[in-house]
């Protein structure tokens, strides 16, 4: 019995958007070259505060991709779930040093 392909692994859109922004640069296109750039910059913040399955509240993405909005933050606030997670890790990165 003959086995089935395995299936092609997604694209990793993260480093296509980081090619887009160096094939618009090679270009000379520098003003879509730097909002394509900003865009992976805001992706990169992003992935880089949930690293420790924190969650981001939606007014923290927009917040991050600089979108106006009149939402309250909640991180922090008795409405947040994570609080104390968050918490209870800066309290043990504390006894660690």
């Amino acid at each position: 019995m003959a086995r089935m392909p395995r299936p092609k692994p997604p694209p990793d859109l993260y480093r296509a958007l980081e090619a887009v922004g160096d094939l618009l640069r090679e270009r000379e296109m520098p003003d879509l070259a730097g909002d394509v750039e900003a865009v992976v910059d805001a992706l990169r913040s992003m992935l880089e505060l949930t690293r420790y399955g924190d969650a981001l509240w939606g007014d923290e993405i927009r917040n991050l991709l600089c979108i106006r909005h009149a939402l309250r933050p909640r991180r922090g606030t008795v409405d947040d779930p994570m609080r104390g997670r968050r918490k209870a890790r800066r309290i043990r990165r504390r006894s660690f040093r």
